[in-house]
């Protein structure tokens, strides 16, 4: 695309009023803070809608919680948690099921070891928008970075608002523009801040996402065969393998049920000797997506 400045701008705003991007929001990398990412299913009783608000509530306001989706299947509820550690994991999930009580019949937790990809922005699959498909590979953890409370200000401003200028995010943390260019720059430099991207509401486009599990047998994980099947194919939009074990876990949009079994299909066709089974759970509803939750700016 070559558009002018003041085009791309009215179609962004155009694209943010009829509630397609709902904002943009930063991108970091949470392991150069000392943060791992753990995926948790949870199975929930939900009995009436003010069971669930005050379910969702708890959920959404746990300063360490980056994703909460409600979905379809054995389990009901998805979550995306930071944590410095197991034994901070296990602490952030103790005080999630107390505050849910009762109502939390099973739980199953998986600490991610390594990225194969996280590809953000909106990729091929809406013509007209940002057709690059950007990979991110990474093994848990990173080397940590320290970061001031400037900086932390800067990246929660960010978070808010991805799109904000220098001079506005100076008047929100209370930095002149240099010093907010200064600080920005060590973010990147250090590889802590990836850039910002614009949350897509896809669901709202037709297409349907899905979290999927796959159970692999006795394969090299480090050399996993998989991998460049889930860097190429752009219905795929995140991967990830998790601590101690032969899993992977994907998040896969797909414009139909059909599109979706097609994708599964491919999956199973091309890897027969190493895939044992495939679990998924198609998403419904996201009640929070937060990258730099308030967890990360104590």
């Amino acid at each position: 695309m070559n558009y002018a400045k003041f085009s791309v701008d009215y179609r962004i705003k155009k694209l943010v009023r009829e509630g397609v991007i709902s904002k943009f929001g930063v991108l970091i990398d949470e392991t150069r803070l000392g943060f791992s990412l753990a995926q948790v299913l949870l199975k929930i009783r939900i009995t009436n809608k003010a069971e669930e608000k005050r379910v969702v509530s708890e959920l959404a306001d746990n300063p360490f919680t980056v994703w909460v989706v409600r979905c379809g299947g054995e389990y009901n509820f998805a979550l995306e948690v930071y944590a410095r550690d197991l034994s901070h994991l296990d602490h952030t999930l103790n005080e999630l099921s107390k505050k849910i009580g009762s109502a939390l019949l099973s739980l199953a937790s998986f600490l991610v070891s390594y990225q194969y990809k996280y590809s953000y922005g909106v990729g091929p699959l809406i013509d007209g928008l940002d057709q690059k498909c950007e990979k991110q590979e990474f093994q848990y953890p990173s080397k940590v970075f320290p970061i001031s409370d400037p900086e932390k200000s800067l990246l929660a401003a960010l978070e808010r608002d991805g799109r904000a200028t220098s001079v506005k995010l100076g008047e929100e943390v209370g930095l002149d523009q240099d010093t907010v260019v200064y600080h920005l720059k060590k973010l990147m430099k250090s590889k802590i801040l990836l850039g910002v991207s614009p949350h897509i509401n896809l669901l709202g486009l037709g297409f349907q996402k899905y979290i999927v599990i796959v159970r692999l047998k006795n394969v090299s994980m480090p050399s996993n065969p998989m991998k460049g099947f889930i860097q190429s194919n752009p219905f795929i939009r995140y991967g990830v393998r998790h601590v101690g074990t032969m899993q992977l876990y994907l998040l896969v949009f797909a414009d139909s049920t059909g599109h979706f079994y097609k994708i599964l299909e491919e999956m199973e066709f091309s890897f027969p000797d190493i895939i044992d089974s495939i679990d998924f759970y198609p998403v419904f509803e996201k009640y929070k997506e937060s990258i730099f939750p308030k967890g990360l700016q104590e």
